[in-house]
């Protein structure tokens, strides 16, 4: 995930240069699948990870939710290094991950839902996205709090700890 893209540039439906007029300018949501990688523990439950932190102007972070966008209890919580690998949660399909980073404050974030899980791969759809200062599609407001914990934890200096955990 890139941390700053240029400017969208005015084209034949308010997209850049060269795309194809859409009714309205609008972009339209299309089923995006994205390959997450995943870890297996010692007996091969598959686990995903909430990771990241932030440096001086730049960084990222991966925060993990239930299917509604709750908080869910890790089967592990790290060592706490900065910048890596802070909690380990079940992998499950329905559950979320979001991802953001951030760069001086600009933020990019993707909410991905896991539909499969096959080997170390989760297969995830892209159900929101925010760049260039607005959303593809409002996330509901059962995200927002764990949105928000992804972007605090995408700007935490040299990050230590979970942020999105239940005790």
């Amino acid at each position: 995930m890139g941390f700053r893209l240029p400017p969208k540039k005015p084209g034949p439906g308010g997209g850049r240069p060269g795309e194809k007029a859409r009714p309205g300018g609008e972009e339209e949501m299309e089923e995006k699948m994205e390959m997450l990688e995943i870890e297996r523990s010692i007996r091969g439950t598959p686990r995903i990870c909430e990771k990241g932190g932030g440096f001086t102007n730049t960084g990222s972070a991966q925060i993990i939710a239930g299917p509604n966008g709750e908080r869910l209890k890790p089967k592990a919580v790290g060592p706490g290094f900065a910048c890596g690998t802070h909690a380990e949660f079940e992998a499950f399909p329905g559950m979320l991950v979001i991802q953001a980073g951030q760069w001086r404050g600009d933020y990019e974030i993707s909410v991905y839902r896991i539909v499969e899980i096959t080997g170390n791969w989760a297969k995830a759809q892209l159900i929101h996205r925010f760049e260039r200062g607005e959303w593809n599609v409002d996330p509901p407001e059962t995200l927002r709090e764990a949105i928000e914990a992804a972007k605090k934890k995408a700007r935490c200096y040299h990050c230590r700890r979970p942020h999105y955990i239940l005790p």
